[in-house]
């Protein structure tokens, strides 16, 4: 029996937490209150979406915008400290020059605020393993069920994308059962995994079946029913996958949708060589200083010069 869904059309305007815009919900078209936050290079607009079924949220979309890590750290801290209010959905900060420096904050804060987001989208930046890592523990923590999660075009390695692919496996909805596939991001209850981009990593060397059977593993850990499922879908095109419905769910015996998990298409399109960009880790140590080099022979002493020669005539 499928999970009842919620409806697309009830459709509210919402509160903003930026500096120059007002929010309009459709239909009524009525503004939203308007917190003012000023912040040089950090606001947008934001629009409504009802992509997953749930209520019309706000976006917050600063993608291309140059953001820092520096630029990023200053809104993370005050994102902890005035939080919007809980209409924000999808937050974009892809195609920007975020590294682990804050991608590691911003995934410990997005913990930490709980908002109710449905989409996060961190795409063509430079983050890598330590923010898969801590981006994990909220798809398996997080009291809200996320329905994507933007990481291609990045530089995580196999440890990375093995942790998220665990956490997706291992989270559960509350009330014993596992997250995904999931009945409140689906169109019209209809339980869909969680979409993951990961392509144009430098996940390399791990194959589909591998993933399949560390993903079966977490789910006979966590006591869920999980022989015979499919745990990971390719989302080919034209097969009639997509980030809101799968076209391949596996139900147990008179039982729940217990497979795909996760949808992470186009998986296998990986950087190859040794042009992996530069990233910042979580706590990372500075390079070793280089050594002084020797003194030249001349810098020596008469009497060190004669030493040396008597020892290598």
């Amino acid at each position: 029996m499928y999970c009842g869904g919620k409806g697309w059309h009830n459709k509210q305007s919402a509160d903003l937490w930026n500096d120059g815009y007002s929010a309009k919900g459709k239909g009524k078209q009525q503004g939203g209150k308007l917190w003012s936050h000023t912040m040089k290079g950090i606001t947008d607009g934001c629009a409504g979406k009802g992509k997953h079924g749930q209520q019309a949220g706000e976006v917050w979309n600063h993608t291309n915008k140059g953001i820092t890590d520096e630029t990023m750290l200053a809104w993370i801290g005050k994102f902890r400290v005035t939080p919007p209010l809980r209409a924000l959905t999808e937050i974009n900060y892809s195609s920007n020059a975020l590294t682990d420096e804050s991608g590691v904050r911003f995934g410990n804060a997005l913990l930490e605020v709980a908002l109710p987001l449905r989409v996060v989208k961190l795409h063509h930046n430079r983050l890598g393993d330590a923010t898969a890592e801590v981006l994990s523990k909220y798809l398996e923590h997080s009291q809200h069920t996320l329905a994507e999660l933007h990481l291609s075009h990045n530089a995580i390695t196999r440890e990375g994308a093995m942790a998220l692919f665990m956490a997706a496996a291992a989270a559960s909805d509350g009330t014993g059962a596992p997250r995904y596939p999931s009945c409140s991001i689906g169109c019209n209850g209809r339980p869909v995994p969680l979409w993951l981009r990961l392509e144009r990593n430098y996940i390399r060397d791990v194959k589909q079946e591998e993933i399949h059977d560390v993903m079966q593993e977490e789910r006979r850990t966590q006591g869920y029913i999980a022989d015979g499922a499919q745990m990971l879908c390719d989302a080919l095109e034209g097969r009639g996958c997509s980030s809101h419905a799968c076209a391949f769910l596996c139900r147990c015996t008179d039982g729940p949708v217990i497979g795909p998990v996760v949808h992470s298409p186009f998986l296998h399109q990986q950087h190859r060589g040794d042009d992996r960009p530069v990233v910042l880790r979580a706590r990372s140590r500075p390079a070793m200083l280089a050594l002084p080099a020797p003194p030249a022979q001349d810098d020596k002493s008469p009497q060190e010069q004669e030493q040396q020669q008597q020892q290598h005539p």
